[in-house]
């Protein structure tokens, strides 16, 4: 089954942990990767200027940073279940 978003981050990151914890909530089609330093120089720092976890790639290209900016997005987009009260 094809992925609708990548989750850059890192195994230890409490901010990449709940934004995890949310995508498993919401049962949405995504996979995680780590924030290699390949992935720094190809993607993140392109696509954010900074160097900073967790990223959220969509299957469109469009790129999202923090994990509460990662949350409203995907809140947005799949209303169903509502996380936030």
């Amino acid at each position: 089954m094809p992925v609708d978003y990548t989750l850059y981050g890192g195994d230890h990151s409490l901010f990449t942990g709940k934004a995890r914890a949310y995508m498993r909530y919401k049962g949405l089609h995504w996979e995680e990767r780590p924030a290699t330093r390949e992935v720094y120089h190809n993607i993140i720092l392109p696509n954010i200027d900074a160097p900073i976890i967790p990223v959220l790639q969509t299957a469109d290209g469009e790129y999202v940073q923090d994990t509460t900016d990662i949350i409203d997005f995907l809140e947005a987009r799949h209303p169903r279940h509502q996380y936030i009260p």
